[in-house]
């Protein structure tokens, strides 16, 4: 939980209660994303008051775990009552897959904790008076009548008790408006509400407490104004019949019938905030109000990656063109999306390779592909052979994934460490380190007629070693590595993307310091640089090929620099030779 927005309001019946709780849910996985089927970025609030809670068309739009009901375990009445427990509202947010649910009861165990705990102390203790707010002040009107009490309402409705942050790390913090609305037929002519904004994380709160104090003013404010012209229309019919009892009325009331006149003026705490408000869609109102409330603190502090100097990857994308940024998916507006599906698609792969209980093939596979082999797909299928090589492409540093999703004839492998072929094209017997990989989708002919559709799952696809390179049983590190993250049925997409990408990292880091002791003045073996960054002799071959990945501009930098300190060195040197000859 980021933060959550309620609603509470002092019962004259049973105390505080959360009268609505709008709180956000988010998804990290593709399902819901893929299948939602929506277009619009953000609906308008729809309610399922007429059926169950989950039992509803809108299940599959909800992004996340869809929540369970949780008992109301507080006595309630229709002041304290908003929508129901098994009733809700709710809004999408498809660009950052988060769904906004307004509902009486939260869907969170520990979000309802939090928000009641806050409730019973925004509206008992934790009350802050604002300073300078105006008073209320009543008058008495005298009549022939019963004495009525008679609130001005315009010091009424500007009272305003002011706003406190409060919690603990334990309870979490809060941020609360606390304000009155009038009611004609309260004790005391108003209700007592707050708005709290709840939260685990205190830098949110006070890095935002303008804006969210700000926003939930204004909410304060709308229900203030519809509640106060339904409190002048009460209050003027409310008159009006008084002013039948009065002296100079008295003829004309002797002619109305003695069981009109008997009216007494009684207190109804239990009116619902639809009748006090004079607004039948009040809670979509609020629901919106509150749901706009926190996407729009998201967008406006969202997150700003710092990279410092840039990267390899980024450094490799200043300097390719466009088509092979095309050809790898880099320009995708959903590149993190697009990743963990090609991480699920290479997990998919290592099962496959993996079924007979023999990671033989695999371990070839992920040892051609890190040290500078060549893949090639085969298969009926374009989209197909595409997805099955951008999922290998994980593997490997960006400058050193040079692929053709598809091409009619076989390419060299130095043109092309991945390559998509149709299903029986020529590879030579001399082309020297390829792997021949045939890809047998469930349906053939189905595949072949649509292939202008891309594939994005690879289930149910089976694979076919029809080539192989020489193989031998010691294996790099890196492909331990990956062989065990791929296999591991607990390690999650989102894990496993972060995990491959620090490890390539860490690879490309030691690739990066043997180029640069191999351009030093004093050459320095390959071999020599394997032990020094820490590696073992069969990770030569990945170094060598990795080092072939690097940046333009990083290997230039690195020419540049070594040249520079000879030249330094070699000043230095004549200036010293010159005052010894003086």
């Amino acid at each position: 939980m980021q933060a959550a927005i309620a609603l509470c309001h002092f019962c004259e019946t049973h105390g505080p209660r959360v009268v609505v709780t709008c709180q956000t849910l988010r998804d990290f996985q593709l399902a819901p994303l893929l299948n939602s089927g929506l277009a619009t970025p953000c609906e308008p609030s729809t309610s399922a008051s007429d059926g169950p809670f989950v039992q509803t068309e809108d299940v599959s739009r909800v992004y996340g775990v869809w929540p369970t009901v949780l008992d109301d375990p507080e006595d309630r009445c229709d002041a304290c009552t908003s929508l129901g427990q098994t009733s809700y509202l709710l809004s999408n947010d498809h660009s950052a897959r988060t769904s906004y649910i307004s509902s009486q009861v939260a869907v969170s165990e520990v979000v309802f904790d939090r928000i009641r705990t806050a409730c019973h102390r925004s509206l008992s203790c934790e009350v802050a008076v604002a300073q300078g707010a105006p008073r209320q002040r009543s008058s008495l009107r005298g009549t022939h009548g019963p004495l009525r009490s008679e609130t001005s309402i315009e010091h009424e409705v500007e009272e305003d008790d002011g706003n406190i942050v409060f919690g603990d790390p334990e309870h979490g913090y809060t941020l609360a408006l606390t304000f009155r609305i009038p009611d004609a037929k309260a004790r005391g002519l108003n209700r007592l509400y707050s708005l709290l904004v709840v939260s685990t994380d205190h830098t949110l709160l006070l890095n935002n407490h303008h804006f969210l104090l700000s926003a939930l003013r204004t909410i304060a404010e709308k229900m203030k104004s519809l509640a106060k012209e339904t409190y002048i229309q009460e209050n003027d019919t409310m008159r009006r019949a008084e002013e039948m009892l009065r002296p100079d009325n008295a003829t004309r009331v002797a002619r109305i019938p003695h069981n009109m006149l008997s009216r007494k003026i009684t207190l109804d705490t239990k009116r619902t905030l639809q009748v006090v408000t004079g607004d039948d869609k009040i809670w979509i109102r609020l629901h919106r109000h509150m749901m706009w409330t926190l996407r729009s603190q998201a967008i406006r502090m969202g997150d700003v990656i710092l990279e410092g100097v840039p990267t390899q990857d980024m450094l490799i994308m200043m300097e390719m063109d466009d088509t092979e940024i095309e050809e790898l998916d880099l320009d995708a507006p959903n590149s993190h999306d697009l990743t963990l599906l090609q991480l699920q698609n290479l997990k998919t792969i290592a099962l496959l390779l993996s079924r007979d209980g023999s990671t033989a093939d695999l371990d070839m596979l992920l040892k051609h592909i890190v040290t500078g082999g060549q893949v090639i797909a085969e298969s009926t299928s374009r989209p197909l052979c595409r997805q099955f090589l951008l999922s290998l492409t994980n593997l490997l540093p960006l400058g050193c994934a040079k692929m053709c999703g598809w091409s009619d004839t076989h390419r060299q492998r130095f043109h092309y460490n991945l390559l998509g072929v149709p299903l029986g094209t020529d590879v030579p017997l001399e082309a020297d380190g390829v792997m021949v990989i045939r890809l047998i989708a469930p349906d053939e002919d189905d595949h072949q007629h649509h292939d202008g559709q891309q594939l994005l799952m690879l289930d149910g696809v089976q694979l076919e070693i029809r080539r192989r390179p020489l193989y031998t049983q010691q294996i790099p590190t890196i492909v331990a590595r990956f062989k065990q993250l791929l296999l591991d049925p607990e390690v999650a997409y989102t894990v496993l993307e972060t995990t491959i990408r620090s490890t390539r990292e860490q690879w490309v880091a030691k690739a990066k310091l043997c180029y640069q002791l191999q351009r030093q003045h004093a050459k320095i073996h390959i071999d020599q640089a394997v032990t020094i960054v820490k590696a073992k002799s069969h990770d030569k071959l990945v170094l060598v090929f990795w080092q072939a990945g690097l940046s333009r501009a990083f290997k230039d930098y690195v020419r540049d620099t070594i040249r520079e300190q000879e030249q330094m060195k070699l000043k230095g040197q004549q200036q010293h030779e010159q005052q010894h000859v003086f």
